[in-house]
């Protein structure tokens, strides 16, 4: 859809597939010009979001890629336009991101992307519209939005929602790609969720004294199997989960089953949007039967347009009946606030009261906390350059007062390589190299460097190897 040079046979080598996204030489040396970017690396950063950023929003999140989108806009029967969704169950989802471009014909060309959102919030449903041009395409989005709300049954008004302006003639494509995880912060995020991308820095891929593997595939009839390793190296024990999870599309249902090498076998069902648009009802049971042991867990989650709410119930007659938790957060114009508690109805009194308040931009969020009164923590994560993502984090208990400092920073060197390094107050440096080795193949190098004792040894080193097919 986007003007290209002739190719060569160089210019078709694949340096990487994802998912359903293949990125060959020539789209990878667009990211290296100042010439907009094209539907292939769209379509990758459309898979990212779905299989890796908002995994867990999977069943209620779609990102139509652009051919599609290109597809549906081209096509002026309804009927085909149905026949070409119907796998997708778009009636069904909470979020549908839909890139646009101004490209009407069936040959490449277009010089502009903007995006057209689907929001299905019950009787509120609507599309909203997103243009980093000073002069939007609306002609171009009236067509699709036209058809989309007759797909839908929302309202075929399309609201134009402000955004961020481009302030040159090429980066359109990469303001679709910061307003489309901006929308799914927005839309898709709950309690757990707020303060997550600092917490990543400090957390995710560091795996000290262990050695990890993960193993991942999917059949053809969209059953995955999963095995997770650990071996802990000071004591060379090993845990280990093998997990099975199948969804069934007529049902909007997902059933999850674990089993690990402590014996314990675990079972979850899910389903999505059964009663209410944005609703998901999961239930759970773990039997150890060495000891029988026996809990369960029966959870909810309710998403309106600007709220997620939670309610959450354990069962486990050993350790005093069942406890209620319950969270809520609201948000508007970036703003969010949050409120979590846990209630023991046997003894009648609280277990837990945190409060939390943030505030997401597409490149910086900022988030504090007080968990039960006692202790106060904040993060701040800022997004420097595409390659470049720094976080700071501070926490302090009452009870002794003593501040907690974490400053960690990822860079990634090429579409292959990360690197990762964190520090705190105690002079503990954790470092983190991740590389891929091929598509599906991910190798996890790490160490803990305790430098305040740097040559008395203590040093803890890990490693991890992801492989998913």
């Amino acid at each position: 859809m986007m003007i290209m040079a002739k190719n060569t046979d160089k210019d078709w080598e694949i340096v990487l597939s994802y998912h359903d996204a293949i990125i060959r030489q020539s789209d990878y040396r667009i990211l290296q010009s100042r010439q907009w970017i094209n539907d292939s690396l769209i379509e990758f950063w459309y898979e990212y979001l779905t299989h890796n950023l908002y995994k867990e929003y999977s069943n209620q999140l779609l990102c139509l890629s652009p051919s599609l989108t290109q597809l549906i806009k081209m096509t002026d029967s309804m009927d085909e336009i149905r026949m070409i969704l119907q796998p997708l169950n778009i009636e069904q989802r909470k979020l549908i991101l839909m890139p646009l471009n101004d490209n009407m014909s069936y040959d490449y060309g277009g010089s502009h992307w903007s995006l057209l959102v689907f929001i299905n919030d019950g009787d509120k449903s609507r599309l909203e519209y997103y243009d980093s041009s000073i002069q939007p395409q609306l002609s171009m989005m009236k067509i699709i939005g036209q058809k989309f709300s007759k797909l839908l049954s929302c309202d075929s008004d399309v609201h134009i929602e402000q955004c961020h302006l481009q302030e040159d003639g090429y980066n359109c494509g990469i303001h679709l790609i910061c307003n489309s995880n901006a929308i799914c912060q927005k839309y898709l995020l709950s309690y757990a969720d707020l303060g997550k991308q600092a917490r990543d820095i400090f957390s995710k891929n560091y795996h000290f004294g262990l050695v990890k593997l993960d193993v991942k595939t999917k059949t053809q009839n969209n059953v995955e199997f999963a095995v997770n390793g650990v071996s802990v190296n000071d004591t060379g024990r090993v845990n280990a989960t093998f997990e099975t999870k199948y969804f069934f599309k007529d049902w909007n249902c997902t059933l999850k089953e674990k089993w690990t090498t402590d014996n314990t076998i675990l079972t979850e069902l899910q389903f999505d949007d059964q009663f209410i648009k944005g609703s998901k009802i999961l239930f759970n049971g773990n039997i150890a039967p060495q000891s029988g042991k026996k809990s369960g867990a029966l959870k909810t989650a309710l998403k309106g347009d600007c709220f997620h709410a939670n309610a959450d119930f354990d069962f486990d007659s050993l350790n005093n009946g069942t406890i209620v938790h319950g969270s809520l957060v609201i948000g508007q114009a970036g703003w969010l606030a949050g409120a979590q508690l846990s209630f023991n109805p046997h003894l009648g009194k609280l277990n837990k009261t945190n409060l939390a308040i943030g505030y997401l931009d597409k490149d910086f969020q900022v988030h504090t906390n007080v968990l039960d009164g006692k202790e106060f923590s904040g993060s701040l994560y800022q997004k420097v350059t595409p390659n470049l993502e720094s976080a700071i984090s501070v926490s302090c208990a009452s009870a002794d007062n003593v501040p907690n400092f974490n400053i960690g920073c990822l860079y990634r060197m090429d579409e292959d390589t990360q690197i990762k390094a964190r520090v705190n107050n105690k002079n503990n440096i954790g470092l983190a190299l991740i590389r891929r080795l091929r598509p599906g193949i991910t190798f996890t190098l790490n160490a803990l460097i305790d430098g305040k004792n740097f040559n008395q040894g203590g040093h803890k080193m890990g490693m991890g190897i992801d492989l998913s097919a």
